[in-house]
């Protein structure tokens, strides 16, 4: 579902009174919302005050107001003025509540990344900062529970999207479809209580989900319209609509938790994902638009959510958190750093807490040397978490490739060493181990036999766009500077092969593009080579370039930028080290040299070769689909947890 400026949001305040919150709260709205297409419907439940003087002849363009001539509650007061509304969304809001800047776009983004959203609420927080609410519980005997009651609203597990038993009616956005179809709030929950819980009961047997969203944050007054006390007032419906709740409500309540007897259990009911509960480590939060072990990651990270797990992000920095971080948290994956468990009076004792409160079924850490680093505590606080420690690719058999092609003593020994310390590392802390192509795990199989190896390859989404020989020009090379294998390679690229092209294709160009390129990088740049460092998007340049190049030298693991160049339909001269491990065949997925002369003919042949260059255009395109869509690896994943 796509939201945009033409959806019309019809806010729907029900008011008896408390003008002076009402006032502030229509304010609030008028501030701090940008959205074009909104409406504020009053709804006055035959207040006694000046609610009725201050807005009969008050005039908004933004601002709509009803008056009942008898109170008919919160349930009747909703329902009254959803019959006003004629948009594609409804806001249920207290006048209690004061909203926050971007309220109303996070609640519409979350429809619009998440298509089987029928409503979504917000984070309630009380005047003093303290957290109100972060989604609602309800447990099997109907009681419900304020996930997050007088908390800390920064807390990391209460700021990522995720769903929710219900959210409270004091601040909810629901599709107006849906809402026709079901009718509104139940009248048996008149005046009040209970009517949002039962239609979020409701929205979800019609097959949608109820999420919450964190960056949609509302300040509420709570109790100033319904008081506090449930034995008198509109409060004693509370326990009244309890009991009509549970009798609605009875089949879907047994499968409802148990009320927890330790508040840590909490964590584990506020969430309905039936999956298994992971935590995910990496150095940096996955910078999946700057390197292709980032990317490969996050496209795990999306399969994993896709299967119900509850995922938990550990990043050892916070490395430009700023940009994706939220990104993890619209995802709905919780996120924490070793700085939030730094800023305790014991890191210890709260990453302790941490892991025993989540209780994590696996942990899935990236690198061996990370895997050093902290599997040490996770063994020692979470003892029944299984160990995967994902390779990315077997990091000494790059060093010895490296040291080779170097000839460098220095180099192999250090590399030497390093294998020592990897191999040692898989036997003592993995329970699994990852890897990305069947020949990194005939490798380590050699060292580690009694260890399951899983292939778990790159993932690249099928791309629907089609490439045409005619409408192409220029050469390709894409990669992350930071790594040594693609400064070896545009070197030489640059150095020795790109000179010996331009002698037969004079007016032909090489883009060099990938993330942080350091100046000896940037020194290769001339009239005919074009050095951009980062992009944000790489599609233009996948889609002009007529050949990507990638003339690696030595590696491991899969290329990033040879299965993406290939999703494309973008035909790639490579090496053996760069088709390594991807099933490519020699002249019918892409070209592969084993010289700098071949890769020189190979070049320029598929240059003016249109019936070649249409073929392996074709033919690339299919084994990515084939054999590395997320389908695919969804499946293999599947295995590695079930066993199906």
């Amino acid at each position: 579902m796509k939201t945009g400026n033409s959806r019309l949001v019809h806010i729907i305040i029900p008011v008896h009174n408390k003008v002076e919150f009402t006032i502030k709260c229509v304010k609030s709205i008028l501030a701090n919302t940008k959205y074009v297409s909104y409406e504020i419907i009053i709804v006055d439940n035959a207040s006694t005050d000046n609610t009725e003087i201050l807005f009969k002849n008050f005039i908004h363009p933004n601002i709509k107001y009803i008056r009942s001539p008898i109170n008919l509650g919160f349930v009747g007061g909703c329902n009254l003025g959803a019959m006003y509304a004629f948009g594609d969304y409804l806001v249920f809001l207290n006048n209690d509540t004061e909203v926050r800047k971007g309220w109303l776009k996070a609640l519409l983004d979350t429809f619009e990344n998440n298509d089987d959203c029928g409503a979504v609420g917000c984070k309630l927080v009380y005047p003093d900062g303290k957290l109100q609410e972060a989604g609602g519980i309800i447990f099997s005997d109907g009681s419900g529970w304020n996930y997050g009651r007088g908390m800390d609203p920064n807390d990391p597990k209460f700021n990522f999207v995720r769903e929710v038993d219900y959210c409270s009616g004091a601040a909810l956005m629901v599709r107006k479809d849906l809402w026709d179809q079901i009718g509104g709030f139940d009248d048996r929950f008149a005046p009040a209580y209970y009517e949002d819980t039962d239609l979020c009961f409701e929205i979800r047997r019609r097959g949608y989900k109820v999420y919450y969203q964190p960056k949609s944050v509302v300040v509420h007054h709570e109790g100033v319209t319904a008081g506090t006390d449930i034995t008198s007032g509109f409060k004693r419906y509370q326990l009244i609509n309890r009991e009509k709740f549970c009798e609605k409500w009875k089949e879907e309540l047994k499968k409802q938790p148990n009320h927890p007897r330790n508040l840590k259990d909490l964590m584990r009911a506020s969430e309905r994902c039936k999956g298994l509960w992971i935590l995910v480590a990496d150095y940096t939060f996955p910078m999946y638009d700057r390197a292709s072990g980032s990317l490969r990651l996050f496209n795990i990270l999306k399969l994993l959510k896709n299967m119900d797990f509850h995922v938990t992000f550990l990043a050892l920095n916070n490395i430009m958190e700023k940009k994706y971080r939220p990104i993890l948290h619209d995802l709905g994956i919780e996120t924490v750093t070793l700085q939030n468990f730094a800023l305790a009076k014991s890191w210890r004792k709260a990453f302790f807490e941490f892991l025993s409160e989540r209780a994590f079924d696996y942990a899935l850490v990236e690198f061996w040397h990370l895997g050093a680093q902290i599997v040490p505590f996770l063994k020692a606080y979470s003892r029944l978490t299984k160990i995967i420690i994902d390779t990315v690719d077997v990091h000494f058999v790059r060093e010895i490739r490296e040291a080779e092609i170097m000839k460098n003593e220095n180099i192999m020994r250090k590399a030497l060493e390093n294998k020592r310390k990897e191999i040692l590392t898989y036997k003592k802390m993995a329970d699994r181990i990852w890897v990305v192509t069947e020949e990194d795990g005939k490798v380590l199989n050699e060292y580690v036999s009694k260890i399951p190896i899983d292939i778990v390859p790159n993932i690249h989404t099928p791309v629907n766009l089609e490439k045409r020989f005619d409408m192409t020009s220029d050469l390709l090379f894409v990669g992350n500077f930071s790594h040594p294998p693609n400064r070896d390679a545009v070197t030489f690229l640059c150095r020795e092969i790109f000179p010996e092209i331009k002698k037969v294709i004079k007016n032909i160009r090489l883009y060099i593009v990938g993330n942080n390129p350091q100046q000896d990088i940037k020194a290769l740049s001339s009239e005919d080579i074009v050095i951009t460092g980062y992009v944000e998007d790489l599609t233009p340049y996948l889609l002009k370039a007529r050949i990507s190049v990638a003339p690696l030298r030595y590696g491991a693991g899969m290329k990033g930028k040879i299965g993406e160049a290939l999703s494309f339909g973008l035909p790639v001269v490579t090496t053996p080290i760069g088709a390594e491990g991807m099933n490519i065949v020699h002249g019918v997925h892409a070209l592969v040299a084993e010289t700098k002369d071949e890769f020189v003919d190979y070049v320029i042949r598929l240059y003016s070769d249109r019936a070649l260059w249409e073929n392996l255009s074709i033919n690339g395109k299919k084994l990515i689909e084939n054999r590395y869509s997320p389908a695919v690896v969804r499946d293999i994943l599947q295995k590695v947890f079930y066993g199906q």
